[in-house]
């Protein structure tokens, strides 16, 4: 019966020790899993930002080439009006010498 105690004895204190390594090693599952957790929260963190930020530079890209289309609309306004003037001015230019080659009446 000795032997059947220290047999018992023996597989109680094997259970023991596997149980304390199974609580060891589940502590550092635990905490890995926290960790990767912990790096999975800040890595969305990082990529909302960067999608936050994107977006913004969309916006701004769009926003620069609708700044573009008017400028481009305004220069060609102010290329007509430029063009309309000269235009006026070379008409009056030509009044100008068709009416300095004709003769002055005086009033009587």
């Amino acid at each position: 019966m000795n032997t059947a105690g220290s047999n018992l004895d023996q597989a109680l204190s094997q259970v023991v020790t596997a149980s304390q390594q199974i609580t060891t090693v589940s502590g550092q599952i635990s905490a890995s899993s926290q960790s990767l957790s912990e790096s999975a929260t800040a890595q969305a963190s990082s990529l909302q930002e960067v999608s936050s930020s994107l977006q913004e530079m969309a916006s701004m890209t769009k926003q620069n080439a609708n700044n573009a289309k008017e400028a481009r609309s305004l220069a060609e306004g102010a290329r007509k009006t430029a063009g309309n003037g000269v235009d006026s001015m070379e008409r009056s230019r030509k009044r100008s010498t068709v009416s300095n080659r004709l003769p002055i009446q005086r009033l009587k």
